[in-house]
């Protein structure tokens, strides 16, 4: 901190660098500090404070923005605070206060008028712009107030089968497969697309299911045919107790050729029924 402060103060001292360029700043302040400790400290001295100073400088000099969170320079560039070492303020400000530098932002353009979600999905046209202009649904945000790659997690309701949820803007909007709606994917159970419809549907062959089904709280609507969810079953023959995803027991081929069923009934390598 000490070495800090006494840059600072040289870059101060020197009184030059008027303009505020860091070219200026850095001249004024290398000549100020050969002049006062590179006589007696010697060259390596000289080096380590040199590469001290070009920081310093690069920070009096930062433009507006490179500075987050912080106020205007303090009048003729003297700071707040307590003193260290040969009465320079600990925290002397010369120029923008010395703060860590933020970058211009990288990326995707930033929201306006001309760079928003509804001027995006008019240029893409109506096999997918269309689309997420009529399903959005979102209580929070309009379409023109967020960009095409933002995180905002906003409602949506499919225009086919009017199911809602959410999902994040720029999940919708990715070039590669971007996400649609959950229901008609059939990734989450609805009224014409569940566990218990699936069994009905499937001509005798999963009809032993809904016997077998033993979880407390949750009903077979709740599930779609290939949900991982493991489940508590019950066997209708012997009423041995086990546990088996629901898509272990549904799906029609198996490493071993068939569904699992109960593991008493059916020990490991023996035929599902026989």
């Amino acid at each position: 901190m000490f070495i800090f402060n006494q840059i600072m103060w040289l870059i101060a001292r020197s009184g030059l660098a008027k303009d505020g360029s860091c070219s200026t700043i850095l001249g004024c302040a290398l000549l100020e500090g050969w002049r006062l400790f590179g006589p007696h400290r010697g060259v390596e001295a000289l080096g380590v404070f040199c590469m001290g100073m070009v920081c310093a400088a690069v920070t009096a000099a930062a433009p507006s923005w490179g500075v987050r969170g912080a106020g205007p320079p303090l009048a003729e560039g003297l700071g707040r605070g307590r003193t260290g070492r040969g009465g320079v303020p600990t925290n002397l400000r010369v120029g923008a206060p010395p703060a860590v530098l933020c970058p211009p932002a990288r990326g995707y353009p930033r929201l306006s008028s001309t760079n928003n979600l509804r001027v995006w999905c008019k240029e893409v046209g109506e096999e997918l712009g269309e689309k997420l202009l009529e399903e959005w649904d979102d209580p929070v945000l309009e379409p023109w107030e967020v960009t095409r790659a933002s995180h905002h997690r906003a409602s949506w309701k499919c225009r086919e089968c009017g199911w809602e949820w959410n999902a994040k803007v720029q999940k919708r909007t990715r070039s590669d497969c971007p996400t649609g709606c959950p229901a008609c994917a059939g990734r989450v159970p609805t009224e014409t697309h569940n566990l218990a419809l699936a069994c009905e549907e499937s001509e005798g062959r999963l009809a032993h299911l809904p016997g077998e089904w033993h979880h407390p709280t949750k009903r077979m609507e709740d599930f779609t045919p290939a949900s991982m969810k493991k489940v508590p079953w019950r066997c209708g023959t012997c009423e041995s107790k086990w546990d088996a995803t629901i898509y272990d027991r549904t799906r029609s081929i198996r490493p071993t050729g068939r569904p699992t069923g109960c593991p008493a009934c059916n020990p490991p390598g023996r035929p599902v029924g026989s």
